[in-house]
C-alpha cells in the first residue's frame, strides 16, 4: 500500500516542460502613429518553463508605447488561459512620455506533457 501511494505520488508531481513560443507575431494597427510616440516593443515572459497540473505557470505580456491592446490568446488543447488582470505605466520625463501595458495569466496544465504556445496576436488600440 505505501508503495502504491509513492508510485501515485510521484506521478502527481510530474512536471511539465513547456516549450514557449510566444513571438507575438500578428501585430494588427488600429490606428494613426505618431512620430512622436515612442516605438511599441513587446516582450512575454512564462516562468516557471516546467511546472506541474497543480502548480500553474504565469504568463505576462508587456507591450511598450501603448496604452491598450486587445490581445487573442490562442486554444492549445491540454493547457487553460486564465487572464488573471493587467496593469498600466505612464511615465513623463523631461518631456518625453512612456507607456506600457502588462497582461497576466496563469497557464494551468490539464495533464503532463510537452506543450507549445503558438503566436499571440495583438491588436493595438487607435490614439495609444
Amino acid at each position: 500500500m505505501g508503495r502504491t501511494n509513492c508510485l501515485l505520488e510521484t506521478e502527481h508531481r510530474r512536471t511539465l516542460l513547456l516549450s514557449v513560443f510566444v513571438c507575438l507575431l500578428a501585430l494588427l494597427f488600429d490606428g494613426g502613429f505618431s512620430p512622436h510616440a515612442s516605438a511599441q516593443e513587446i516582450s512575454a515572459r512564462l516562468s516557471p518553463l516546467k511546472f506541474t497540473t497543480e502548480q500553474p505557470a504565469t504568463l505576462t505580456i508587456t507591450i511598450s508605447g501603448q496604452q491598450s491592446a486587445e490581445l487573442m490568446i490562442p486554444e492549445v488543447d491540454g493547457l487553460i488561459f486564465h487572464r488573471r488582470g493587467q496593469s498600466s505605466q505612464f511615465q513623463m520625463v523631461n518631456g518625453a512620455v512612456s507607456s506600457s501595458i502588462t497582461y497576466t495569466y496563469l497557464v494551468q496544465a490539464l495533464k503532463p506533457g510537452d506543450y507549445t504556445i503558438p503566436a499571440i496576436a495583438a491588436k493595438l488600440k487607435k490614439g495609444t
